[in-house]
């Protein structure tokens, strides 16, 4: 099982766990982080997502953020992958946001399984685009997954 987080994923066990859907979510965050060390599943990261938490303006936020990032085991750089940026603007194109669009195309490049966000709208615009990636939030994808079993 390969997965991509966006950087909303690697963020929301810090978010305010008092109301329910970030407790959640990062409940669902912290099982595939379980299953990446017991089942062997592959978080894939990129330089996308180092750059984003790189910027992040919460330092302690950004420290446990990258803790969990360093659940990767494998990171893509876009640059070496030269229809990365081609397909980051067709989805800019369909409305996809412009850093969701580059985790868009580096998952596409990554042949991830999943793409895991938190973030509503980048789950409905990458629906309508022509991806060749499921974008889930990671409560709906684990309820799918953990039902199976």
């Amino acid at each position: 099982m390969r997965i991509y987080m966006d950087v909303c994923c690697y963020n929301r066990p810090m978010d305010d766990q008092t109301q329910e859907r970030i407790r959640i979510e990062a409940g669902a965050i912290t099982r595939i982080l379980q299953n990446c060390v017991e089942k062997g599943w592959d978080l894939i990261g990129s330089i996308v997502v180092e750059y984003e938490l790189n910027n992040h303006t919460d330092k302690i936020k950004q420290r446990e953020a990258f803790k969990i990032y360093n659940y990767a085991k494998i990171i893509y750089n876009i640059f070496d992958y030269p229809d990365a940026k081609y397909r980051a603007n067709e989805f800019q194109l369909l409305g996809v946001g412009a850093m969701d669009s580059l985790h868009l195309a580096i998952s596409e490049c990554a042949e991830v399984d999943i793409l895991l966000t938190t973030d509503d709208r980048f789950i409905n615009t990458a629906k309508r685009s022509n991806s060749k990636v499921r974008v889930v939030n990671p409560t709906v994808w684990c309820e799918e997954v953990f039902n199976n079993e």
